[in-house]
């Protein structure tokens, strides 16, 4: 049995444990400024958060303070009020004083504006960690005035020089929300919830209710039921519930820093700052009232991946609406509208590759200068009309041109998609980001497969109108999204720099070329599966065709969506421990990343070819199973290595380069197309296990020279 904690102080180790503790790494998560603001230059809001989340890309840390953010302004705002509420002499403490940038302007202006207080003054700088203790050591200057000392606000203050005994200012900016909580649960009687027990965790995870013991979780709990309990969503449902039991998260720390206050410093005055508005609750979270975490890289890739569903299933829908062992025309476009095999293929390849390869490399390119988020959403819309149109065709020209508006407009979501993840996820985390991204692919083409049942039950022309109407839904979600959600700007170049930015994105590395040409070879796999797998599939198993369309589609959210996920923690897991693996992946991190997807191609080609080989079904789709799950975990590294791999100005044309690769991949199911068209083979199963065989082998070995070749990253973040 592992050993059993408080909540509070499992928080407190993963905030300020020595060297490994969040706030007490050799790489501090606060940022700095390197310039100022320009506010005055500013138009508005918008420009003020594009501002804001390009200091925050361009910095090493995390996050940026409103001393940082605000300099000198917001701190000399803060002098002038001790200035005008002091007692002499001047003595402050500043609890979270973090790196000095608060203490620094805040010293500076009184020195300028109130030598004789300043002569006089003390100021004592406290925080947890030692890193940014000597950063501020470092930064303010200020001998004989202001010293720095290691010590938790809400911990032990014994070992602090403190001024006890005279009238002291006590500054606590940005404190509260970094402070460990505790959880209590509560369970409501008859007239009113009473606290019950303690949340202890026990091990690494698993969490145990223990007696209400604690004497900090014990006043918690007295504050909150004089304030009538803990907050509760939906109270009107509770008359439904069994058991009216809730895990509340209540501020121990921060009672333990007042108690300590009151105790160390009898007479002071307390200036507190913290946030003005806080994200809300969502109603998913399992816990109420849980400590502030950031939600602005969740939602905004929770956006994305809608957009992203609804991409893949517009554009695969087409494959679930054809068979050509049936005339029925309401269930059947080919049927409906006379489509033979060759303009089947060619709808979904070339007339909606074409315009779309071209497309993404315009999109590409204006993703690095123009604001993504409002490009993606304005091409979910544009798409999702072309889809209802679509549905409503006569004649494969009429379809051919919804295709191709469809191309046009899908040509900017993996681009800006990627692109917007670069900006804002942590290199050290992004092929997991993008992971999550693409299993949008696997959903979507979910969707498609499952659309068989929309098909049998509103006909291929209504199914149309369906994804169609849902995409435009999507579309004005994410735009509500994106408005609330600021993203860093794309970086800027000028001058010689932008020339120089030009030549890095016409002169890609040698990596980053192997990634696309490598992309290219495993595109080729990828779209002969998804053009002809279900009709291999039909035409091998005709009498369980509703059977397929629902297994398939089953195979490829849950199988495929996992494959994504799982291949980017696996890749960031793997660069952890990148001297445990074989050369050429022990390089460094980016290499031991590339394992992961060489892995996948390599074990995809025997379980495709078993998938087509067997004549039983549910051995046929077990293998197809086993296949998505190893073969879809290549693009979240992938997409993760190129953008590490090229300059940060020129990820999203480096994203439409690779998006544009798609054109290439379509070559695989156009050739396989115009090879049954001509009679050159006449066994679909036999030519779609072979060109998808070759081109997994083909990318397992790209993938080991992709690790042979990457660049070894920087130590911190790129932009």
């Amino acid at each position: 049995m592992g050993k059993r904690r408080l909540v509070r102080d499992v928080i407190g180790e993963a905030l300020a444990a020595p060297v490994t503790g969040y706030f007490c790494r050799d790489v501090s998560p606060v940022s700095r400024l390197g310039e100022r603001l320009e506010f005055a230059a500013m138009a508005g809001e918008r420009e003020y958060k594009q501002a804001v989340a390009s200091a925050y890309a361009a910095g090493t840390g995390h996050f940026l303070t409103p001393s940082e953010l605000f300099a000198p302004w917001y701190s000399q705002g803060i002098a002038r009020w001790i200035l005008d509420h002091h007692h002499e002499p001047l003595r402050i403490v500043e609890f979270g004083g973090g790196s000095g940038a608060n203490a620094k302007h805040l010293l500076d202006f009184v020195r300028a504006t109130a030598p004789d207080v300043y002569a006089r003054a003390e100021y004592l700088s406290v925080d947890v960690s030692a890193t940014m203790v000597a950063a501020a050591r470092d930064l303010v200057g200020h001998p004989g005035v202001f010293e720095a000392a290691v010590a938790d606000a809400s911990g032990d203050w014994s070992h602090l020089v403190l001024p006890r005994g005279t009238p002291a200012v006590v500054l606590a900016l940005e404190l509260l929300d970094n402070l460990v909580h505790d959880k209590l649960r509560w369970t409501r009687d008859e007239s009113c919830w009473v606290p019950t027990g303690q949340i202890e965790v026990l091990g690494e995870r698993e969490e145990v209710e223990r007696p209400l013991e604690d004497e900090w979780i014990r006043l918690a709990a007295d504050v909150v039921r004089r304030r009538g309990g803990p907050p509760v969503r939906n109270p009107s449902l509770w008359f439904f519930r069994r058991r009216h039991v809730v895990d509340h998260f209540v501020p121990t720390g921060a009672l333990q820093f007042f108690a300590n206050l009151r105790d160390h410093l009898p007479n002071h005055s307390l200036f507190l700052a913290d946030f003005d508005e806080l994200p809300k609750w969502s109603l998913f979270d399992p816990d109420l009232n849980k400590p502030l975490m950031s939600g602005d890289r969740g939602r905004l890739l929770g956006a994305l991946v809608l957009i992203y569903t609804s991409n893949q299933w517009c554009r695969s829908l087409l494959f679930s609406t054809v068979n050509f062992e049936s005339s029925d025309p309401y269930r059947f476009m080919n049927a409906d509208v006379g489509l033979t095999a060759s303009q089947y293929a060619t709808l979904g390849t070339l007339a909606f590759n074409v315009l779309f390869s071209a497309a993404s490399l315009v999109a590409g390119a204006a993703v690095d200068a123009l604001d993504a988020r409002v490009l993606s959403a304005a091409a979910c819309l544009v798409w999702s009309f072309a889809t209802v149109a679509l549905g409503q065709m006569h004649s494969f020209g009429g379809v051919a041109a919804c295709r191709a508006a469809q191309g046009l407009a899908m040509a900017a979501t993996a681009p800006a998609g990627y692109a917007l993840l670069a900006r804002a996820f942590d290199p050290s985390r992004l092929a997991s980001a993008n992971a999550a991204y693409a299993s949008a692919v696997s959903v979507g083409g979910a969707l498609a497969s499952a659309s068989v049942v929309l098909d049998e039950r509103l006909g291929w022309r209504n199914t149309f109108a369906v994804a169609g109407v849902v995409g435009a839904a999507i579309a004005a979600l994410a735009a509500l999204v994106f408005a609330r959600v600021p993203v860093a700007a794309p970086p800027e170049t000028r001058g010689a720099d932008k020339d120089s930015a030009t030549r890095d994105a016409v002169t890609f590395p040698p990596a980053a070329i192997a990634i696309l040409v490598t992309t290219a070879v495993r595109f080729c796999a990828g779209f002969a599966i998804a053009v002809w797998a279900l009709p291999c599939l039909r035409a091998t198993f005709p009498d369980r065709a509703t059977d397929l369309g629902l297994a398939y589609a089953l195979v490829v959210a849950a199988c495929g969506s996992a494959s994504a996920l799982l291949g980017g923690r696996l890749a960031d897991a793997c660069a952890r421990l990148q001297t445990s693996l074989p050369w050429p992946f022990s390089r460094h991190a980016n290499a031991a990343r590339a394992i992961v997807p060489a892995l996948g191609s390599l074990l995809a080609a025997p379980l495709w070819y078993a998938a087509l080989a067997t004549p039983y079904f549910s051995i046929a789709i077990a293998f197809l199973a086993l296949e998505f799950l190893v073969a879809e975990s290549w693009i979240g590294p992938a997409t993760a290595l190129l953008a590490t791999e090229v300059p940060p100005a020129s990820r999203g044309l480096a994203q439409g380069i690779f998006t544009s690769l798609t054109l290439v991949g379509n070559a695989a199911p156009i050739a396989i197309g115009a090879a049954l068209s001509r009679h050159l083979v006449d066994d679909l199963t036999t030519l779609l296990a072979a060109v998808v065989v070759l081109a997994y082998l083909a990318s397992a070995a790209g993938f080991v020279t992709i690790a042979s070749l990457l660049k070894e990253p920087p130590t911190t973040k790129a932009d």
